[in-house]
């Protein structure tokens, strides 16, 4: 049969547990927060909508592809972008600034005008 595993947060860390004193992994985490959170019994209904609303459109990644320099990725996950870039397959992103674009015209425009020559960060 399957071991039941306890789960509880260490002293230090808000990440639960397992027994054992090892972190969880994330699908031990979801499973976790899944029993662990609140129903939409105890939210008000227009939380709960606003809640439901946010969820049916987190579901379904809405970006295919992201090109940054002269690597092109393909994305996993829903992308926050304004609603604007959710629009197009692919997003197009300056190396050094990390300004998005929706064309790669575009991208190469800005790319005469920036003038960052390093992506953020000081070192």
């Amino acid at each position: 049969g399957e071991e039941i595993v306890k789960h509880k947060k260490a002293k230090d860390s808000p990440m639960p547990v397992a027994d054992s004193g090892q972190k969880m992994t994330r699908t031990q985490k979801r499973k976790f927060d899944e029993i662990n959170t609140t129903t939409s019994a105890d939210v008000d209904p227009t939380t709960a909508a606003l809640e439901h609303e946010r969820e049916q459109a987190t579901k379904v990644k809405n970006i295919q592809c992201v090109e940054l320099g002269c690597y092109e990725m393909d994305t996993w996950y829903y992308s926050p972008y304004p609603e604007e870039f959710s629009k197009c397959s692919k997003l197009y992103l300056c190396e050094y600034c990390l300004k998005y674009f929706r064309k790669a015209k575009t991208l190469d425009r800005h790319k005469v005008k920036c003038e960052w020559r390093h992506p953020p960060g000081d070192e």
